[in-house]
């Protein structure tokens, strides 16, 4: 889903190469951290701080691989009919699949787009939920696009343990004391500094002071 190519128009901001799915042709996702945190701090010309910012971003491939979502034998049905060839048939379903949903007597339940969340992603995914035979799925089509408005992957059907889509060990959403309380449990995170417009990095910090 992450690597699916999801087309290019001169109009988004993707330039030559900066949708999420060109840039995740380069990732190693399983290599990568779940968490990145990155604390921002501007003095001014005394040496005051005059900004302080700490955030995290959570890797979606490893939000997704802790999620309460698994492929079933009907799923994986259902992602061997996904054809690139295929138009879109209903939001970002493609229409053999739309076909196969209608088959199975699928009722949906609700759609989400966490664009609209301001969560701490570093990718959005719409979210739709529905029901078939009595059991609860959902289907998910990450946005590889540049623009939040289009380049969406073709959806993918999951089967659900619970009624909503989550993740124990992370939340997509972080405030600034969960993160920090990341950082106070050995967490490395990457400090840039700006003193009169230059910025020095450090890349793996560990040293509290900053975050305190």
């Amino acid at each position: 889903m992450l690597l699916e190519n999801t087309g290019k128009h001169f109009l988004d901001s993707g330039g030559d190469s900066g949708r999420h799915w060109q840039r995740n042709q380069q990732r190693d996702f399983e290599s990568e951290p779940p968490i990145i945190i990155e604390a921002d701090i501007h003095h001014d010309a005394m040496g005051r701080i005059t900004f302080s910012d700490v955030t995290a971003t959570l890797s979606l491939y490893h939000w997704l691989l802790g999620a309460n979502i698994e492929e079933d034998e009907r799923c994986e049905e259902f992602q061997a009919n996904i054809n690139a060839d295929d138009p879109f048939a209903e939001g970002y379903i493609t229409s053999r699949c739309w076909d196969l949903l209608q088959s199975w007597g699928a009722i949906p339940k609700g759609s989400y787009y966490t664009y609209n969340d301001s969560d701490n992603l570093d990718q959005c995914f719409v979210h739709t939920y529905v029901e078939i035979d009595g059991y609860d799925y959902v289907l998910i089509s990450v946005h590889g696009g540049a623009d939040a408005r289009g380049g969406f992957a073709a959806a993918r059907l999951f089967y659900l343990h619970e009624e909503l889509i989550y993740n124990e060990a992370w939340s997509r959403f972080m405030d600034e004391e969960e993160i920090t309380d990341h950082v106070r449990w050995g967490e490395p995170y990457r400090l840039t500094r700006y003193f009169d417009g230059a910025k020095h990095v450090i890349p793996q910090c560990t040293d509290l002071k900053y975050i305190n």
